[in-house]
């Protein structure tokens, strides 16, 4: 039996170059029998979280009645999250980080321990300055890696590209199908 795979891409653009890397993923994961369920944030909506506080105080999820209420149950089942996101001043992307403070509340319900995952990281760059990308991975590494005590099992670093669909047909979509062919 294949894993269950969460993919979330935070990028705007509709077939931009994160979303080509996510489905060239998700073709080599689902080859192999895998389940990949993806959210693309130019299709749904992720709105930031309130700090209100109710997760907290009701011990129950989040009071937004957004899409993330379909992708925390995802998320929880899931044995892989991937992130995808664009760099945005050398940082992931305001999606990204939504969808990564919503996860707020699976702690405040659960005695503030988050589930292991294992984790795959995409980013789509113009830059190809690996100093550019020290923020983002200071990020990466202490909030998901390290906070959360998630597992790095993959990544894809798109760079020098930033018109929208231009990564299709490189070597990086097909780094990205490779990576899917390889969970098992």
């Amino acid at each position: 039996m294949g894993k269950k795979i969460l993919a979330i891409c935070a990028s705007p653009r509709k077939n931009g170059n994160c979303e080509t890397l996510v489905r060239a993923f998700m073709r080599g994961a689902e080859e192999n029998g895998n389940e990949v369920r993806a959210y693309f944030a130019s299709e749904t909506k992720i709105e930031p979280c309130l700090a209100c506080g109710m997760c907290y105080k009701t011990g129950k999820p989040c009071v937004q009645k957004d899409a993330i209420n379909e992708i925390i149950p995802a998320f929880l089942e899931a044995d892989i999250v991937l992130l995808a996101s664009p760099f945005y001043f050398h940082n992931f992307s305001a999606q990204m980080y939504a969808f990564i403070n919503r996860l707020y509340a699976i702690g405040n319900t659960n005695d503030h321990v988050y589930p292991k995952k294992d984790v795959i990281l995409m980013v789509s760059s113009h830059s190809d300055r690996e100093e550019d990308f020290e923020p983002l991975f200071a990020q990466y590494n202490n909030m998901l890696i390290g906070y959360m005590g998630w597992r790095e099992i993959g990544r894809v670093m798109a760079h020098t590209y930033s018109e929208r669909g231009e990564v299709a047909g490189t070597d990086f979509e097909k780094q990205a199908e490779e990576l899917g062919k390889s969970i098992r």
